[in-house]
């Protein structure tokens, strides 16, 4: 183990603020991950959820690799490809808990898709700005 990974496991172990954030970084990457797993299962490119965003793909691109997304992008890009996002807030949960998941609509969304054509792809949400600046 080098100097750099015995100096991260010591400030997870002494510095409670550290180790608040380092889990919270996890648990968004976990997110966003989870969130790219059902783009894939859907068969959505990265191209076609920036269509039915309303977006381009390098804004999409750019969301997937992102380390602090926006709420309010991430609710629109699981509506992008047919899920929706729930969020928990409560005490300290064990840091193996997760605070968030992702599951199919409840409701049929407002995003319709079809096939592979772009003219199947009905645009989630009205406004671009909110999405924009989360990129």
């Amino acid at each position: 183990m080098n100097d750099f990974m015995r100096s991260m496991e010591r400030l997870l172990e002494e510095d409670a603020e550290f180790r608040a954030g380092y889990d919270d970084a996890v648990e968004r990457e976990r997110m966003i991950a989870t969130l790219v797993e059902w783009r894939d299962k859907a068969g959505m490119s990265q191209k076609q959820v920036a269509k039915a965003m309303g977006v381009g793909q390098s804004t999409i691109s750019q969301f997937e690799g992102s380390t602090d997304p926006r709420l309010s992008t991430v609710q629109r890009y699981a509506r992008a490809v047919g899920a929706k996002a729930h969020f928990l807030v409560g005490s300290t949960p064990s840091p193996a808990q997760a605070n968030w998941h992702v599951t199919a609509p409840t409701q049929p969304s407002r995003r319709v898709w079809e096939g592979d054509t772009a003219s199947t792809t009905t645009r989630v949400g009205n406004s671009r700005s909110a999405f924009a600046k989360a990129a």
